[in-house]
């Protein structure tokens, strides 16, 4: 049992990490291109919580604007935040 929760919790663990790194490490250091997530579609832990501090309306304007903007500069905006 022990050995389970501590698997589970590790791999928690390194999810966020992953996920922090994927927006913030630069190309050499995380050894693929960063934002991938991103450029996906996929939510993660940073991102909810960015999404956590704005209320739906401005949501939208947050995803018109970034819709416009190429993977890069998405990025860049969300690494400023």
């Amino acid at each position: 049992m022990i050995a389970r929760e501590f698997g589970e919790y590790f791999g928690i663990a390194y999810q966020l990490f992953d996920d922090y790194r994927d927006l913030f490490s630069d190309e050499k250091d995380l050894g693929k291109t960063p934002g991938q997530d991103i450029s996906l579609g996929e939510v993660t832990l940073p991102l909810i919580l960015l999404f956590k501090e704005y209320n739906d309306e401005e949501l939208e304007e947050i995803e018109l604007k970034m819709a416009s903007l190429s993977n890069d500069e998405r990025l860049k905006k969300l690494q400023a935040k």
